[in-house]
């Protein structure tokens, strides 16, 4: 009975966890401007996210901009916690509110503003 009760509250807190693609571009996001080349900053941030690939990143290569999603596999869906939005001018960072252990909002703000 331990056990049922205990994969059950498993299940929950697993689905509960981070967000989709859609989700992380709805959501609200802090803008930093990009002061020099903006592939510079790109390569600058993807080597700094380097520890988290493959299995906990996730790019989109869009043309005039690229998305940089961080999360993690859960139930068998990539769930997003961080969005880095890249485009020739500025980075946007979108947070999912929930916890992420291997890379907190302190450590991705630093990030960008080495990159900028």
């Amino acid at each position: 009975m331990k056990k049922i009760i205990l994969a059950s509250m498993m299940s929950l807190v697993i689905v509960g966890c981070g967000a989709s693609t859609t989700e992380m571009r709805a959501l609200g996001a802090k803008t930093y401007s990009i002061q020099g080349n903006a592939q510079n900053s790109k390569q600058c941030l993807l080597d700094k996210l380097n520890d988290l690939r493959p299995d906990r990143m996730l790019i989109n290569e869009l043309g005039d901009h690229t998305e940089i999603f961080i999360g993690a596999t859960q139930a068998g869906k990539f769930r997003n916690f961080y969005l880095f939005d890249i485009s020739s001018k500025e980075i946007k960072l979108s947070h999912y509110n929930g916890v992420f252990p291997a890379l907190s909002e302190q450590e991705a703000d630093s990030y960008i503003k080495s990159c900028q």
